[in-house]
């Protein structure tokens, strides 16, 4: 992905991966263990490509915010949810 692609006001957002992964209690070699080499640079260019931006940095500021309510937007869901404590891991 080019720096280039990536909307201006996606970095005005507030909303990345990395205070997600925070939010989560998730730190970015657990994403790399649980789902593969691959899996936190395809996170972060999703990320960074992500529509639904807003919601998300809403979310983030919301300090009522439902703790799993990011499930039902991020498109980063999947591989977050397998690296999270608790989620069986693949052999």
């Amino acid at each position: 992905m080019n720096l280039r692609d990536v909307p201006r006001t996606r970095f005005a957002s507030g909303a990345s991966l990395g205070t997600l992964l925070i939010l989560l209690d998730l730190r970015p070699e657990t994403v790399e263990d649980c789902c593969g080499t691959n899996a936190l640079g395809t996170a972060i260019e999703r990320c960074l490509a992500c529509p639904t931006h807003a919601t998300c940095s809403r979310w983030m500021a919301d300090t009522a915010r439902r703790a799993d309510a990011w499930r039902s937007f991020c498109p980063n869901a999947t591989v977050l949810a397998l690296a999270r404590p608790g989620t069986p891991r693949r052999k």
